[in-house]
Order: structure tokens, then C-alpha cells, then sequence
């Protein structure tokens, strides 16, 4: 991390990321779409394991579509509380939980589901500006160069994870998570 702290410092981290960002993308099968301007990055958009990804790195943000999971709302950023996962390091990191009560005992039921998203908070959370799970997606947005880019290492190690939870709410809310209805290409 402090590599990566003294390449934001001088910008070159945003220069190594322009040049190796699009090979690290295209090994995971997205294609770069609607380069605005030509200082800034493509956005790149694909599927990864059966879900539809899309990313953003002038924004350094990974979104993840998955199938909605109606009602639930989990964010870094919002103040509002309905529930208690069990795992402090879940309850601090996720400062707004809202979710229906079948979708919330279904949650703080599954053990696998809260431990990974525990190993994902403790293994990103230095590196994560906001997380937010919505019905139909999780985005992330990072803090790499005050949020304008994506280091080309960090690419698929976080998309995996990201994919990884998607994967695992779906199957505990009972959403079937393999076939085409994720990938909306």
C-alpha cells in the first residue's frame, strides 16, 4: 500500500495505470467503451462469472449488476439502521443496513455470507471510499488517486471479491444466481 501511497503522491500511479489498465481489464473480458477525452480513461463494461461488470476508473468505481434483492440497502455513506448483522466489524463498516426482515434473518443467518464479507471489509477497507449494495447491484469506489483511477493490480483481485458477495446474497436470499439474467450485455 505505501507504493501505492507515493505513486499517488506524484502522479505516477495514474500514469502506470493508463498503461497497463487496459490489458489488466481485457484479461478479464471487458471492453473499453466512450473514451471522453484523451487525458482521461475508457470506461470498460463485460461480464466476469456469469455477472455483468461495469467500471469506471476516472471515478475508480467497480460495479457489480447482479439480480435485485428488493429492499436492501447497505452503504458506507448513509446514517439509517434498521438491523444488526452480529459481526461489529460489519455493523461499524456498513453505517446504513435497511433491508425487508426476511431479507435481514436470511443475512445475519448465513454464516458463510458474513464471514467473507467480514475477510473483504478487513482485507479492502484502507482502500475503499464508499461501498454501496443496492437491489440490483454493489459498487465500489476507491480512494486511488483521490478517486480518478483503478491500479491495473487491484483489478481483478477486487472484482473477484465483489463478485464473490454477489454471488453468495443471491444465493442466500434465494435469488438463482448462475445463467444469462445476470449478464445484460
Amino acid at each position: 500500500m505505501s507504493e501505492l501511497l507515493f505513486m499517488d503522491i506524484f502522479g505516477i500511479g495514474r500514469l502506470k495505470a493508463k498503461k497497463m489498465f487496459p490489458e489488466a481489464a481485457e484479461k478479464m473480458g471487458l471492453k473499453a467503451h466512450s473514451l471522453l477525452k484523451k487525458r482521461s480513461f475508457p470506461q470498460y463494461s463485460g461480464s466476469f462469472s456469469n455477472f455483468k461488470i461495469e467500471v469506471a476508473p476516472e471515478m475508480s468505481s467497480i460495479k457489480v449488476m447482479m439480480q435485485s434483492v428488493p429492499g436492501l440497502f447497505m452503504n458506507t455513506f448513509g446514517k439509517n439502521v434498521e438491523f444488526d448483522i452480529g459481526n461489529e466489524t460489519i455493523d461499524r463498516f456498513f453505517t446504513e443496513r435497511k433491508a425487508p426482515r426476511s431479507t435481514y434473518e436470511k443475512l445475519v443467518g448465513n454464516a458463510e455470507w458474513v464471514h467473507f464479507v467480514r475477510r473483504f471489509i478487513e482485507k479492502w477497507k484502507r482502500v475503499i471510499q464508499v461501498l454501496d449494495v443496492e437491489p440490483g447491484y454493489i459498487e465500489c469506489r476507491m480512494k486511488y488517486g483521490n478517486g480518478h483511477y483503478i491500479p491495473a493490480s487491484v483489478l481483478e483481485p477486487m472484482t473477484s471479491d465483489l463478485v464473490k458477495i454477489a454471488d453468495i446474497l443471491q444465493k442466500t436470499v434465494n435469488i438463482e444466481s448462475s445463467g444469462p439474467a445476470n449478464v445484460k450485455e
